[in-house]
């Protein structure tokens, strides 16, 4: 059974296939945006444009993917995703090197393992306070 974090099954109306479905979902739509926006040719209308705006996008991306990991596997496969998934990334920046628009960046590779990294701090902060995060507060009587 797929080891979704309690604070996710605490909602009473949502039952834990239903949790699993989601989060598998919501990793799938992570990891199509992340290829389509690696993939796709770059714009430079964005939000952030300052130097190293691209390396904070980037570590966020992995960091987001990274999280919906977390939620959506079981936990004994968490360690081993990231590591994929941080491979996955190398080779999305091999991939924009043959592109006109687009370079392959070594730092990009980096900051894709900085937020992975940084997903992986967040669990372990998770699971070391979880007790405290899911305590159901009970009135006084």
């Amino acid at each position: 059974m797929n080891e979704t974090p309690a604070i996710l099954l605490s909602s009473s109306w949502l039952s834990p296939r239903m949790v699993s479905i989601t989060t598998k979902l919501a990793l799938l739509c992570v990891l199509v945006g992340i290829f389509y926006l690696s993939l796709t040719p770059s714009h430079s209308a964005t939000v952030m444009s300052f130097d190293g705006a691209d390396k904070i996008k980037h570590a966020f991306a992995y960091c987001v993917l990274g999280l919906t990991t977390f939620v959506a596997l079981p936990q004994r496969y968490f360690v081993m995703a990231l590591t994929g998934f941080w491979i996955m990334s190398g080779g999305i920046e091999l991939l924009q090197g043959t592109q006109v628009e687009r370079h392959a960046s070594f730092y990009d590779w980096l900051a894709n393992l900085t937020g992975l990294g940084l997903a992986y701090g967040v669990s372990l902060l998770y699971k070391k306070y979880r007790s405290r995060l899911t305590r159901v507060a009970c009135p006084a009587d």
